[in-house]
């Protein structure tokens, strides 16, 4: 009864669509217009093809001159068509179709739509394709000029079935499938799917927005009339592009986020898909979706202290993850001796005792981070530059340093005994190795936290970048963070004393061990000496290593020859003084470039990449110092290696090198830039990379090599 019900009413229906399509004309698909005062709306449909069975359908408009509608993301101003087409009978979805829109200005805001006549194809499906299609649609539109006025028109069609010998016949509308066929052709597609190719995409994350890069290559297409927009969740969030002609066919476009709403400068969801569309004049338009965590990012951006607890929880963790990781690096592999010595040391002494040294150690690594925050903070608030490393580029803090290695050296030849608290330790006189008192412990954290700051690691920079740029409480936080880090293998020591029972026994043998770690000492006393004379006139640098020699031997004759015999020492000294006076004055004058080579390096000059980059050159930066052994390794295992010097020789490529041993203003507001508060730093340019490539701190062969290769 019932599949005879169904029927009876789809045949009820065909009857009548077979009457309602006699009363429609038979040249023509769409239904009459729909006018208001300065436009006029209409339905339309056509067959693909002759006597096919696929129908188009698409909203034609026409407005009066000066009028204008919208885009699917208007900009500042005005809404979008919509259609509700839920009353529809036998129709499963239906989707508005956007054309590639133009940029507009109304009452000075940016807006993106049509004028005078647009057509938006609707793709669309029916449920059942055996029966006949009743479309009810609400169409909802506003159209602006001087004033903006929304319409709303109610629209029903009728479709017969596509088997219907009447549609086969008379459903092909040219006129119609000609217009649908023309915007549908607008209609923007994937840059990948066009003749050109997207050779780089970044965002520049800078204090107050995001600016978007992109470099294209361009083919028979007019360079100068290009323009593009950044949509997110249907929001306009740009504001006009900046073109610039990077030579042979390359195109850079530089896009400032907005809110197109607000007009206020703003930065791009890192958990959002951007959709940027290209809109060159009188073409179609392109579009590049990607997701903004997957868009290389050059951090300029400075955090402030109002945005939420997560990102400084974030900083906190890099902090604690870099001066962890600051154990292992360079810089701080000569105060690995003190902590080797230490653990021996401890072997025969009582838990508590082993917890007492080690905490002592970790406090006078905190000490000297929250010592370094405020000094920091203090060249902060007087308006000093500040960066990370930079007390390296004071030839007294190198030569004191020096004199501080020198007398932990002595302490490793048992020539000098710091006094302090005492943790009443005895060890067998013929090891010859006595427990570190409370002050000599924590001076070792002291020791460990200096040789630490000339060094860059892995989340260092991060942490260093963000903790740089807050107020000094900030600073401080991220900085005892980073402190905590480096003080862990001390921390754990102190909580698990039994890892000092599972080591070897004291014996001699550590006594030869305790002297070849103090000369591990002084071949650091020998590098900063070699910094000293990249900084300072010779004869000072001469005069210092008569200073650290006279100290030196004070000590070693204070201990085997005498007790603090005052006369001794006097006498000592004043034949010393002389000496030192004379070699010093008849030094040779001396200021030596220590990071000068012969392969091709040019000194740094921010101002001339973007020239040699449109000259097609690939600029490749080398950001170091004398006093970084980071650079320094980076340098002699990568920069020096036959291959990567043979790709610095090629002749598209040029080698600029920023010395950072002295204070260079220039440098550190480069720096600073590229969201970098220490160094080392390497970055390549190129037609491909016009805004830069930032290298990982520590560089690899391979990576190198690639980037400078493939200009």
């Amino acid at each position: 009864m019932v599949r005879v019900m169904v029927f009876v009413r789809n045949l009820i229906i065909q009857v009548l669509l077979l009457v309602m399509f006699f009363i429609q004309t038979t040249t023509a698909r769409h239904t009459d217009w729909f006018s208001q005062p300065y436009s006029q709306v209409r339905l339309i449909a056509s067959a693909d093809e002759p006597h096919g069975s696929n129908i188009l359908l698409a909203i034609e408009m026409r407005l009066r001159e000066g009028w204008k509608t919208y885009w699917h993301s208007p900009g500042a101003a005005g809404l979008p068509l919509s259609i509700d087409w839920k009353n529809s009978e036998n129709v499963a979805f239906m989707n508005v179709v956007w054309p590639t829109p133009e940029r507009h200005q109304l009452l000075g805001f940016d807006t993106f739509g049509y004028q005078q006549h647009i057509v938006f194809p609707i793709d669309w499906a029916p449920i059942n394709p055996k029966i006949p299609v009743i479309i009810r649609l609400k169409a909802e539109y506003m159209i602006c000029k001087d004033v903006c006025i929304p319409y709303q028109e109610d629209i029903e069609f009728l479709l017969p079935t596509p088997e219907s010998t009447l549609a086969q016949e008379n459903a092909f509308d040219i006129e119609a499938f000609g217009l649908i066929d023309r915007f549908r052709n607008q209609v923007p597609i994937p840059v990948t799917d066009s003749s050109i190719e997207v050779l780089d995409i970044a965002v520049n994350r800078g204090s107050n927005q995001d600016i978007l890069n992109l470099v294209l290559m361009l083919k028979d297409t007019n360079i100068a009339a290009y323009d593009a927009v950044v949509v997110v969740n249907g929001t306009v969030i740009s504001d006009r592009p900046q073109l610039s002609q990077l030579g042979q066919g390359r195109l850079h476009i530089s896009i400032p986020i907005i809110d197109a709403i607000t007009t206020k400068p703003t930065f791009l969801d890192n958990q959002s898909k951007i959709t940027l569309t290209l809109l060159p004049a009188g073409q179609r338009g392109l579009e590049i979706i990607r997701e903004v965590r997957d868009i290389a990012v050059i951090n300029d951006r400075v955090i402030n202290n109002s945005e939420n607890s997560a990102s400084i929880w974030y900083f906190i963790l890099a902090a604690l993850l870099g001066g962890l990781i600051l154990n292992v690096m360079p810089c701080v592999l000569p105060v690995l001796s003190l902590k080797l010595i230490n653990l021996f040391q401890h072997k025969e002494t009582s838990y508590r005792n082993i917890r007492l040294s080690f905490l002592a150690t970790a406090a006078g690594i905190l000490f000297s981070f929250a010592s370094l925050a405020g000094f920091l903070g203090i060249l902060q608030k007087s308006g000093q530059a500040i960066g990370w490393g930079i007390q390296f580029q004071e030839p007294i803090f190198i030569a004191l340093l020096a004199f501080i290695i020198v007398f932990f050296a002595a302490i490793m030849w048992g020539w000098v005994q710091l006094s302090g608290p005492s943790f009443n330790v005895t060890v067998p006189r013929d090891q010859k190795a006595r427990t570190p008192s409370f002050a000599q412990s924590f001076s070792t954290g002291f020791l460990a936290t200096l040789m630490a700051t000339p060094c860059s690691a892995p989340f260092v920079s991060t942490a260093v970048g963000f903790a740089l740029s807050q107020e000094p409480l900030i600073l401080l936080l991220i900085l005892l963070f980073m402190g905590v880090g480096l003080a862990m293998p001390y921390m754990l020591v102190a909580a698990f004393p039994v890892i000092a029972h599972w080591l070897p026994k004291p014996g001699r043998w550590m006594v030869t061990v305790k002297n070849l770690m103090g000369l591990l000492l002084l071949f650091t006393v020998g590098w900063l000496v070699w910094i000293l004379f990249a900084m300072i006139d010779g004869r000072w640098v001469v005069s210092i290593i008569m200073l650290l020699a006279a100290t030196l031997i004070m000590l070693g004759i204070k201990k085997r020859y005498y007790n603090g015999n005052f006369k001794l020492t006097l006498a000592i000294w004043l034949v010393v003084m002389p000496a030192l006076i004379w070699t010093a004055w008849n030094a040779p004058e001396k200021n030596t470039q220590l990071l000068s080579d012969n392969t091709g390096w040019v000194a740094f000059n921010e101002h001339d990449i973007p020239g040699l980059v449109a000259q097609g050159k690939t600029v490749f930066v080398d950001v170091t110092a004398a006093w970084c052994l980071t650079c320094i390794a980076n340098k002699k295992f990568v920069l020096e290696n036959p291959s990567i010097i043979e790709a610095l020789q090629q002749k598209h490529v040029i080698a600029m090198r920023a010395d950072w041993t002295k204070p260079n203003d220039q440098i550190l507001e480069y720096l600073k830039k590229l969201g970098r508060f220490g160094i080392p730093m390497n970055v390549v340019y190129s037609q491909r990379l016009p805004t830069g490539h930032v290298f990982p701190i520590l560089l690899d062969i391979d990576d190198v090599r690639q980037y400078l290769l493939s200009n």
